[in-house]
Parts: C-alpha cells; structure tokens; sequence
C-alpha cells in the first residue's frame, strides 16, 4: 500500500504482530506499506533474550506503534547510542525532520509474522 492508504491501522491490526495462522486463513494485501509517521522516537534496549534491539515508536492515524527497525544504515546509526530513548534531535538530526517509513511484514517466529520498520527514510520538508 502507499502513503495514500485507506486502511486506519498497520496491516489490518494495531499490534506489532499478527498471528501467522491469522494470516493464512486472511490473507494480507500486501507485506510492505510505505507510511508517514509522526511523533517519531528511537528506542535502544535489550530484547527478551538479552540482545540489544532498535526500535520506533510512532504515530499513524492517532495509533501509537512499537516496531523493532531492521535497516541496517540505522541500527549502524543507532548503534553508537547507550540503551535508552532519543528524540531525532538527539541523534543529530533537526528538528524539522519528517520520515517516511516502510514497514514489512517479518516470517513466522514462534507464530506470529511481526512489523518491521524496514527502512527508514529522512526528509526535510520545503
């Protein structure tokens, strides 16, 4: 789906996973959408099994979202900063900074297919 998407939520769901077997039985349109997210925040922590992790945490349509980020020009960016939660402002980035986002829909782990923050796309709007 692009940017001018019809569908309120993130695939049809407003958690960061949807059980795969849901998937089988209704199938998705697609596994990738392009969104502009607002609010934007970077979160660096250590997963369930001690491992560090990058996520996002964002706004689309008022729904606020917690998505592990896989683009590997963020992580390497990200991955200097100590565990914790940075604004775009605290990574270098101004404050007029908007984003475009593709999120992808991962493989089944442990039965549930999650949204991924794919790549991440800076822009400064004129």
């Amino acid at each position: 789906m692009l940017l001018n998407r019809t569908e309120v939520n993130l695939f049809g769901t407003t958690s960061d996973r949807i059980p795969y077997i849901q998937l089988e039985q209704y199938p998705a349109k697609s596994s990738l959408e392009i969104i502009q997210p607002v609010g934007v925040k970077w979160v660096i922590k250590n997963n369930y099994s001690g491992n560090r992790q990058i996520r996002a945490i964002f706004y689309l349509h008022n729904v606020e979202y917690d998505l592990v980020v896989t683009d590997l020009d963020w992580l390497k960016k990200l991955g200097q900063f100590d565990l914790g939660y940075y604004t775009s402002e605290d990574i270098g980035l101004p404050q007029q900074v908007k984003f475009l986002f593709t999120i992808s829909l991962g493989v089944p782990y442990n039965g549930d297919c999650y949204k991924l923050v794919a790549a991440v796309i800076p822009y400064f709007p004129q």
